[in-house]
């Protein structure tokens, strides 16, 4: 091996690792932005069902939740890692999780 092919491969490797660090970092963040969209979901679904007196409920917070996560997730990832990919696909998933958030508060008060 040359010099050339050597700085290329640790480089290589040091992106790699660099990468798997903000991942992990991630993982924690986007774990407590779940527990809070679950926290905020469920004390709606609890003052809705209050006042509404129902016995069950949907669930479709669920969707809510999953594509909030890999919103944040995806923008995250953007931001530490400035990759086009993760923006479009933290865009593409802001779009549903608004979509389907009106779409849970709408099936509550609508």
């Amino acid at each position: 091996m040359n010099r050339e092919e050597i700085l290329a491969k640790a480089k290589g490797s040091k992106n790699q690792e660099y990468e798997n660090n903000i991942a992990n970092g991630l993982m924690k963040q986007s774990t407590i932005f779940l527990a809070i969209i679950c926290i905020i979901l469920f004390f709606i679904r609890v003052i809705h069902a209050d006042i509404q007196d129902l016995q069950r409920a949907t669930s479709s917070e669920a969707v809510v939740i999953m594509c909030g996560v890999s919103c944040f997730n995806s923008l995250s990832l953007y931001k530490k890692l400035k990759d086009k990919r993760n923006l479009y696909l933290g865009l593409l998933l802001l779009i549903f999780f608004v979509i389907s958030f009106i779409n849970f508060m709408l099936g509550l008060f609508g």
